[in-house]
Formats: structure tokens, C-alpha cells, sequence
């Protein structure tokens, strides 16, 4: 059963880093310039996709009701100084306040995709971190593409 669920962890763990790196702005090179506080902060991939007409797509997720769970209590915690992994206590408290049944693996599974959401987040800050899955290029995002190379060099 071990392979299983390491399988099971690899599979999740590929879906969370791509959801990451889509749900993460990339920081802009500051060129001498200071950006107001008032400015609004710069567009995730995700939108910036979908701003261009591109439906982004994500890897398969074989247990969508652990990715749901992950994201109830939270694919990390904001203390004083920064974002880390959730603790052990905020998914005992989640547990405890949902009343679902949650297995053993499951919650040190729910901890490792909390620490590689958060990895993968921070890495993807960089605005060359490629995207850590690819799907094969759709009719709709090749169009969505053109539109936009038209838009651009046109």
C-alpha cells in the first residue's frame, strides 16, 4: 500500500505546484522605480491568462476531495514575517472544528502539499520559473495565442 500512496503524493503534489504557479503574480524587476502603495498589485498567471482568452489547464488530480480539504484549511499559514507550511496545530484545529474523518496519511499528505504549494509559490515569483506541468496545446489556447502575437506585433 506504501507505493500507493507515495503515487497518490507524487500526483498531488505536481497538481499543487502548478496550482501555485498559476495563483502566483511574478515580481517585476524594479528598475530605480518605487511603486506606490496604493498601486494595485500585479496579475497572477492565472489571470493574465485568462485576460489573453487562454482557459489554463491543470495536471489530473486523482483525489480532488483532498485538494478541497487543502484548500479549506488553507495551502498555508501568514505569520509576522511570512507565509509557512500549515502547522500540524491549524490542520488538528480544522479537523476538529469540520468533524471530517481524516486518515493519518491523509494528514501528513495534506502537510507535504502545503509545503510544496508554498515552494512551488515562492519559486514561482521568479518571472523565468517555468511552469512545472505542461498540457498539450488546445485548438482554443493556439487561437487565444495568435490573437494576442497579432495584438502585440500585428
Amino acid at each position: 500500500m506504501g507505493k500507493f500512496y507515495e503515487g497518490l503524493g507524487n500526483e498531488l503534489s505536481l497538481y499543487v505546484k502548478h496550482l501555485a504557479w498559476l495563483n502566483t503574480a511574478p515580481k517585476e524587476p524594479q528598475q530605480g522605480k518605487r511603486k506606490s502603495k496604493d498601486a494595485p498589485p500585479p496579475p497572477t498567471r492565472m489571470a493574465r491568462m485568462k485576460g489573453d482568452g487562454i482557459e489554463p489547464e491543470l495536471p489530473p488530480c486523482p483525489a480532488p476531495h483532498l485538494i478541497a480539504h487543502l484548500m479549506e484549511v488553507g495551502p498555508f499559514e501568514v505569520t509576522g514575517m511570512d507565509r509557512v507550511t500549515v502547522s500540524w496545530r491549524e490542520i488538528d484545529a480544522w479537523i476538529e472544528r469540520t468533524g471530517f474523518a481524516v486518515a493519518a496519511w491523509e494528514v501528513r499528505l495534506l502537510r507535504r502539499l502545503s509545503n510544496d504549494y508554498l515552494s512551488s509559490s515562492r519559486a514561482a515569483e521568479d518571472p523565468h520559473c517555468p511552469a512545472p506541468w505542461s498540457a498539450k496545446p488546445t485548438q482554443s489556447n493556439r487561437d487565444a495565442i495568435e490573437r494576442k502575437l497579432l495584438r502585440v506585433f500585428g
